[in-house]
């Protein structure tokens, strides 16, 4: 259990710094593009690419995941993407003269690659710590997560600022390179067991790429639980820059400074959230479904509340007690899923869920900047609290049902 232990906290300081590094990377780039074409248009292509990217990968997923260790494809993606960004940081300074061709084929490779990365530290997770410490597990993931965004995103404007884009590089891929070194010392305990389907050639190519899609269709609670995440993350659009600055501005009065101290107040809720969550990691462990169910309801009301009354220190109030009641539904049905389904299933399970996520999210943007213009602002986030409306009513339908995961647990085994 030392070595299980060991390999929980090399995973998560690997992830940890990916992530810082993440945050500078995309700042970095974004400001290269902008100082090199004077356009947002180009700068705002960058988080589409990525999207679009990531979901392709994840399409692709279960082929790997049917033929290599989930530490192989850890340690294959952490690789893969350092030498790419080793390339990107050489090549920066060419982005001065026009050479963007190379440039977005580089980060598309490299968003590529990442589409691997979060399935496989999901499906790892309750390899390495216990059924009843799941909930704690990934509260401590998701709170590292969220101090790593707010101190990225907080320190990589002053870096770019003091240092140039191009070095802020330099400083992201050695954080890469110290994350893929943290990987290779991670020991998976299923290292050396193979995917039941593909070891006996008993199901079909075809059936192994959709298996964890017929997963998620077929089990009522795998259903509903995604349905839950797929509302929520069309409703999460209008944390967006594109939507919430025009918020900030036409509905609130406020100048774009507001537009910082909200989407920071929202950070710092969750910051908070993951924390107490921590503590209070056994009540929620036993608690999955109402946890849900509460974070969504209480999310819903907030946002119906945010949108209705447009006085900007009560915006930044809401914004910031939205944050524990966002995590508590996600590190709940998180932990839920990783519960619910056996250990070689779950990458599969959570490649098919992220697929479904990315491709949420991209359409989401597109729906809501189209009903920003025609509609007005305020009707995307009053279809944002529908939207969190319809998930507590699917989450309530789960009550109906006695310890759910364990009947899961048993018709997937």
């Amino acid at each position: 259990m030392r070595n299980a232990h060991l390999s929980f906290r090399l995973l998560w300081l690997s992830q940890a710094l990916a992530n810082l590094a993440d945050a500078y990377y995309i700042m970095a780039l974004v400001t290269l593009l902008y100082k090199a074409t004077g356009s947002a248009a180009y700068a705002s292509t960058m988080p589409l690419l990525r999207v679009t990217s990531q979901m392709i990968s994840g399409l692709l997923a279960p082929w790997l995941l049917d033929r290599f260790s989930l530490k192989s494809i850890l340690v294959a993606s952490q690789t893969g993407q350092t030498l790419l960004l080793a390339a990107l940081t050489f090549y920066a300074p060419l982005l001065w003269e026009g050479g963007f061709a190379i440039g977005f084929a580089l980060v598309f490779a490299i968003s590529f690659l990442d589409g691997w990365t979060v399935p496989a530290r999901n499906a790892l997770v309750p390899r390495l710590v216990k059924r009843d410490r799941l909930v704690r597990a990934n509260s401590l993931i998701s709170t590292t997560d969220q101090i790593v965004l707010l101190a990225g995103w907080s320190t990589g404007g002053i870096l770019v600022a003091w240092l140039g884009a191009e070095a802020t590089l330099w400083i992201n891929l050695t954080l890469f390179a110290l994350s893929s070194v943290a990987i290779w010392f991670l020991r998976d305990p299923f290292q050396g067991e193979k995917p039941t389907g593909a070891a006996t050639g008993t199901v079909s190519r075809r059936g192994r790429m959709s298996e964890g899609w017929a997963m998620i269709w077929n089990h009522p609670l795998l259903r509903r639980v995604t349905l839950m995440d797929l509302t929520e993350m069309f409703a999460g659009v209008i944390w967006i820059a594109a939507i919430s600055m025009v918020f900030v501005t036409e509905v609130l009065h406020q100048s774009t400074e507001w537009f910082g101290y909200i989407n920071a107040g929202y950070y710092l809720g969750t910051l908070l959230g993951g924390i107490l969550i921590l503590r209070l990691s056994d009540r929620v462990q036993q608690r999955l479904i109402p946890a849900m169910i509460t974070g969504s309801v209480i999310n819903c009301l907030l946002t119906l509340l945010f949108t209705s009354i447009p006085f900007a220190p009560f915006a930044l109030f809401l914004s910031v007690l939205m944050g524990p009641f966002y995590q508590l539904r996600d590190i709940a049905q998180r932990s839920l899923l990783q519960e619910t389904v056996d250990n070689r299933s779950l990458p599969k399970v959570f490649a098919a869920h992220g697929t479904l996520m990315y491709g949420a999210f991209g359409l989401s943007v597109s729906i809501a900047g189209i009903l920003a213009d025609a509609f007005g602002v305020r009707t995307v986030y009053y279809g944002a609290a529908v939207l969190l409306g319809i998930s507590t009513w699917i989450g309530w339908s789960l009550r109906r049902s006695r310890e759910p995961h364990c009947t899961m647990k048993q018709e997937i085994s």
